[in-house]
């Protein structure tokens, strides 16, 4: 794949925009806080004239590919981005204390309950139904009972992303026909075979795991989230050389210093601005003067 971008500044004097033609698969990978920086990097590509074909989204990127998927264009990007830095971690993880600890004591499945972000996803879409979306959105999730891949299609949209976004011990799963469904990055965590299977040949991918540079083994919290990143860079690497053959694939992989892999939602707003950096530096190093992406695999070092 192609080299790493280098750091830029956000200029919009000089705008480089897309071609009309262009017109992606958008994979959005999982990543937990780390979603805020897709929604930067998508406020710059929509910008820029970005009109993807279809979305698959895994976990936080079934979220944020919904928003995309029932409004592709820059007005879409600008809700998403208000509901995102709006985001407080007691409307995700706000729990009756009471509830918690019987919740513990009774060994059920999970911790949180997930009420509040299908509230969230309801307040924010027009309609609960993937066919009220305008452009073609699935949404990859992990059945447990059978240890494959689920991908939603149709139906309500809010249990398909509940589904997707289930990381498990912490929210519920989600039972559909005496399957338990949980977090798609389980199995796909940034899935291209969907979007390849699905008839695309061009496909943009953000792939929110992070390099190891720099990992200091200094929490046993850290170790087993850097533990999970090695194992989904390695599905990711697969994948790009089993479908770079069907599909031309960009990849973007935001790089961010290790605090922030572990953001909190107080840096929500730095998030973003760091994914709009990126998008910015795609389109200045990565898009030819006929308006299309031309880069494999894009990177970016942390900035401060």
């Amino acid at each position: 794949m192609g080299g790493g971008a280098r750091a830029g500044v956000i200029n919009d004097d000089r705008p480089q925009l897309l071609a009309s033609d262009v017109r992606p698969a958008l994979v959005l990978s999982g990543g937990g806080i780390l979603g805020a920086v897709q929604v930067g990097v998508l406020k710059a590509l929509f910008r820029a004239g970005l009109r993807p074909s279809m979305v698959v989204g895994t976990s936080v990127g079934a979220l944020n590919g919904a928003f995309v998927a029932f409004q592709p264009d820059p007005a879409g990007i600008a809700e998403l981005e208000a509901v995102w830095r709006d985001l407080r971690a007691s409307r995700v993880f706000e729990q009756n204390p009471l509830w918690l600890a019987v919740n513990l004591i009774t060994r059920r499945n999970c911790i949180f309950r997930t009420d509040l972000l299908k509230q969230l996803i309801d307040d924010s879409l027009v309609a609960d139904d993937f066919a009220a979306a305008q452009i073609p959105l699935h949404v990859v999730a992990t059945d447990m009972t059978g240890g494959e891949k689920v991908v939603f299609e149709e139906g309500p949209v809010s249990r398909a992303v509940l589904a997707s976004s289930a990381i498990p011990g912490l929210f519920c799963p989600i039972e559909s026909g005496g399957a338990l469904l949980v977090d798609g990055g389980l199995m796909a965590n940034m899935d291209l075979e969907t979007a390849v299977n699905a008839g695309a040949t061009d496909i943009l991918a953000i792939d929110l795991t992070q390099p190891p540079d720099g990992f200091k083994s200094d929490s046993i919290i850290k170790v087993l989230y850097r533990s999970l990143e090695l194992l989904l860079q390695q599905q990711v690497k697969r994948d790009i050389q089993l479908f770079s053959g069907r599909a031309r694939i960009t990849v973007i992989r935001p790089q961010l210093d290790h605090e922030h892999t572990l953001a909190s939602f107080g840096h929500v707003g730095h998030l973003i601005d760091e994914g709009e950096r990126l998008g910015v530096q795609l389109l200045e190093e990565c898009v030819d003067d006929d308006g299309h992406l031309t880069c494999g695999l894009v990177t970016n070092p942390a900035t401060t």
